[in-house]
């Protein structure tokens, strides 16, 4: 049941083999181990979280775009809304500066992360992810002990951590409009309003 697109993808996964594999034997091919793939791989790996000990909220997207993953920063696209939404929602002037908008988040004790640590996927979305693995978020908690509430930057984020990881009851737990210019079902403004009635609930 394998097609020749499936095939190819097992040899650019296991690193150019050499020989043909028969498709009796690709499915037991065990996945490898994570390396850096050169420019265009299909697997991706995500960043360290932005943080402090002292922080209350985490925020968790699911995994970083390619404009993100070029830049090494967290929603890099300019098409995102993410960056402005928390200037507004702290009604501070907007700054194009990543260390600028990384402070404004720890000054307010809120920690930035994904939910998964690496996959596999070709372009930016969400739905074309496979063979994801996810952050190890025991550790993150038990180094974030004021973490009392996660907020989901999408559905996506939120299916895959209750997939891997499991709600607690700990937590407060928020799912709110994904800033990408993909989610077109709210505006702007919606998506503000959203988010600022999450964070100031805190």
């Amino acid at each position: 049941g394998y097609t020749e697109h499936d095939f190819l993808r097992v040899v650019k996964i296991i690193g150019g083999v050499q020989q043909v594999v028969p498709k009796s034997d690709t499915a037991r091919q065990s996945t490898p181990t994570p390396t850096n793939d050169s420019k265009g791989s299909i697997r991706k790996f995500s960043f360290p979280p932005v943080s402090k000990p002292d922080a209350t909220i985490l925020i968790l997207g699911t995994m970083p775009g390619e404009r993100s993953l070029a830049l090494n920063q967290y929603y890099g696209h300019g098409g995102n809304q993410f960056w402005k939404i928390m200037f507004a929602s702290f009604n501070k002037p907007y700054s194009d500066d990543y260390s600028i908008k990384t402070k404004l988040l720890t000054d307010h004790s809120i920690a930035l992360w994904d939910v998964l640590q690496h996959c596999e996927r070709e372009g930016s979305s969400d739905n074309a992810i496979i063979g994801e693995i996810p952050n190890d978020f025991k550790s993150f908690f038990l180094k974030h002990p004021g973490i009392k509430t996660v907020l989901f930057n999408g559905n996506n984020a939120a299916e895959y951590f209750q997939k891997h990881i499991g709600f607690a009851n700990s937590f407060r737990h928020d799912i709110l409009p994904s800033t990408s210019p993909a989610n077109t079902w709210a505006t702007k403004e919606e998506k503000l309003e959203k988010w600022k009635q999450a964070i100031c609930a805190v």
